[in-house]
């Protein structure tokens, strides 16, 4: 279990606390993201009186090995800073092509904590110990966390979209709640934090996966994040853990409730008196060390990464099979049939030498041999 200092904890109650007492906590995290999205717009313009980085955009990765130094970029890939090259770019090309469509309509909390850094994991048990949910509307629902001692503000702000809402309010049968952990808690969500960890490491992540809320991030994380590690923030972390429990569960019912009762679609805040009283209820919990730490599944974040490299290989394979279909097909009209074939034949004793290779080597079996030979005939 992760040490949690007793003083940060005591500090981060009180800031939140006074926070919830003298601000509109809504507007005030509203209006980081409000900041968030200027600032990004006009440092992409060059308005920006700031010291303005260069952007790697889709249409700078698209040129790949044909990339030349017209435009200067930086990278962090190699843990040294230094001028973006041609395989860099061919490398960026490959890291989004592996996380691209994978969560075509969101990704799960559970995901979420499965796939995220032992690092921010690690940050999260120790430094952010609390998430309320201040407001909802149309299946956004708006938390809070506290801020590490370490940062310029009090508080931070995350915004989570629940995909499957709407159908939960329009079903014509009676709300349960093991209906609620399926389609809410357990399923599909996106997500956007405001702290400058979301921002520059994880909004492109997110953009380019398809569980992003908000803004859309265009610029590839070059310096920050080249490798596109990681899903979330310690911040978002610990809204996830805080969605997976009991608390959330008659939280997000009595909303499912009213909206069902009342008229959809309105904005709907909790009480000073609700959120104070849910900030003292996970202070006392976690002072009385009775909590469960924020722990990631790693056999299912293995599970997913095989899932992931399982599906970005079989649509190289589909791509590879169709081009090689195409040219065939080039060849037999240009020169005619008995010349496709004669490719194809080549094909297959080239793929029949490397088996032999392989067998001798004793990397494949004489099974797997036999197996992967009845594809050669």
């Amino acid at each position: 279990m992760a040490e949690i200092e007793p003083d940060r904890l005591r500090a981060a109650h009180q800031h939140l606390r006074q926070k919830v007492e003298q601000s509109d906590l809504r507007a005030q995290g509203k209006s980081r993201f409000t900041s968030e999205t200027q600032q990004r717009k006009e440092v992409g313009k060059g308005d920006s009186k700031l010291t303005e980085p260069t952007f790697l955009r889709p249409q700078d990765i698209q040129k790949g090995v044909t990339y030349d130094v017209e435009k200067v970029f930086y990278t962090t890939l190699g843990n040294e800073i230094r001028r973006v090259n041609r395989d860099d770019l061919v490398a960026f090309q490959k890291n989004i092509e592996l996380l691209q469509d994978q969560y075509k309509r969101g990704i799960t909390a559970k995901q979420v904590i499965n796939l995220s850094l032992p690092f921010d994991i690690k940050k999260s048990n120790e430094q952010i110990f609390m998430a309320v949910p201040l407001s909802i509307k149309n299946g956004v629902v708006h938390f809070m966390t506290n801020a590490s001692k370490e940062s310029n503000v009090t508080e931070h702000h995350v915004n989570v979209e629940f995909l499957n809402y709407q159908s939960l309010i329009l079903q014509p049968t009676a709300i349960t709640a093991d209906a609620v952990k399926k389609k809410l808690m357990y399923g599909k969500l996106k997500f956007e934090c405001d702290c400058g960890r979301h921002t520059y490491w994880f909004r492109y992540i997110a953009s380019i996966g398809g569980y992003g809320f908000g803004r859309i991030e265009e610029g590839y994380p070059k310096l920050t994040n080249p490798h596109l590690a990681g899903v979330a923030c310690k911040h978002v972390l610990r809204v996830m853990h805080y969605i997976l429990s009991p608390a959330f569960t008659q939280y997000i019912t009595k909303q499912l409730q009213k909206e069902r009762s009342k008229q959809a679609g309105q904005r709907r805040k909790q009480t000073d008196r609700q959120l104070i009283k849910e900030l003292d209820r996970q202070f006392e919990i976690i002072e009385s060390k009775t909590n469960k730490v924020i722990a990631r599944n790693d056999k299912a974040a293995q599970r997913e990464m095989m899932r992931r490299a399982n599906n970005y290989n079989k649509a190289k394979q589909r791509e590879a099979e169709k081009r090689q279909k195409q040219e065939l097909e080039k060849v037999a009209k240009e020169q005619g049939k008995d010349a496709a074939d004669k490719i194809i034949q080549k094909q297959k004793q080239d793929a029949l030498r490397t088996l032999d290779s392989l067998l001798a080597s004793k990397l494949i079996t004489p099974e797997q041999y036999a197996f992967y030979k009845r594809g050669t005939k």
